[in-house]
């Protein structure tokens, strides 16, 4: 039957107008498959090609629990309507359904960036944690750290140092009004709370944060995609809000450099990397 899988893996990716490579695709398959036994969580779903991958590998390792998958279901251009959420979310269920798996994903609607209407999970509870939503890691790892299980396998997309097309064609080049209207449509009061380089830089440097904190071990990159995992003794409660501070003081100097950029006359043609 793994060869079934790998066919719906496939056709998941097309019906569900899939952005990531099949190769990453796969290997989601093949981390649920492999988890330890917890729960299966999925923050940022789009149209539901890889929570059909994580679902099939959690359904072929027999897990007893649901996966549970989470978004707003608005503001996204990975979704087919950036304000209809009753559309978004019928169309997840639609694809979930088409793949057989309909029954083991759970869908959960939260109410906005802040995460309100999160469901609450116990301790040590989730086995695997894949999290490609709007960039905000930080946030997502800092509601769902204590629910991960010691060597839980938590992966992050869209983990990049290089500054995407996307940030320059749009923040940087955001007039005043164009920038009060953005901020308007995402509630928020500053682009220091989004991701004005882009969401790759931001998930990079954040990600970056967590690993030198000690709140994940890296095991390797598939495209964009990096595999991380818990360590398999947690780091104390004062360590995991350290590294939440120095989250907060990465994204001021990633908001520090944002500035510096867009006052530059050569802005448009930067490059911005890591060293």
């Amino acid at each position: 039957m793994l060869g079934w899988d790998l066919l719906s893996i496939w056709r998941a990716k097309r019906v569900a107008c899939g952005k990531l490579s099949y190769r990453v695709y796969l290997r989601l398959y093949f981390e649920a498959l492999g988890s330890a036994d917890g729960r299966v969580v999925e923050i940022g779903p789009a149209q539901g090609a890889s929570t059909i991958a994580l679902a099939l590998g959690a359904v072929r390792a027999g897990k007893s629990e649901k996966l549970m998958t989470v978004d707003r279901f608005e503001k996204s251009l990975s979704l087919n309507s950036t304000n209809d959420v009753e559309s978004n979310m019928a169309i997840l269920k639609r694809n979930v359904r088409l793949f057989g798996v309909e029954d083991q994903v759970e869908i959960v609607a939260v109410v906005d960036d802040t995460r309100r209407g999160y469901p609450s999970l116990t301790a040590d509870s989730v086995g695997l944690l894949f999290i490609d939503a709007d960039g905000a890691v930080d946030r997502d790892i800092a509601v769902l750290y204590s629910a991960l299980q010691p060597r839980a396998t938590i992966i992050f997309d869209d983990y990049s140092p290089v500054l995407s097309p996307l940030a320059r064609r749009k923040y940087l080049r955001f007039s005043p009004e164009s920038e009060a209207a953005y901020l308007r449509h995402r509630s928020a009061q500053s682009l220091r709370e989004l991701t004005p380089l882009g969401k790759s830089v931001t998930v990079f440097r954040l990600v970056n944060v967590l690993v030198s904190k000690g709140l994940l071990e890296v095991r390797g990159l598939t495209g964009n995609t990096l595999f991380t995992r818990a360590p398999l003794i947690k780091p104390s409660q004062a360590i995991v809000e350290e590294a939440m501070q120095e989250c907060q003081r990465a994204r001021t100097r990633i908001y520090g450099e944002f500035q510096s950029l867009r006052e530059s006359s050569g802005h448009s043609e930067a490059d911005l990397t890591d060293p």
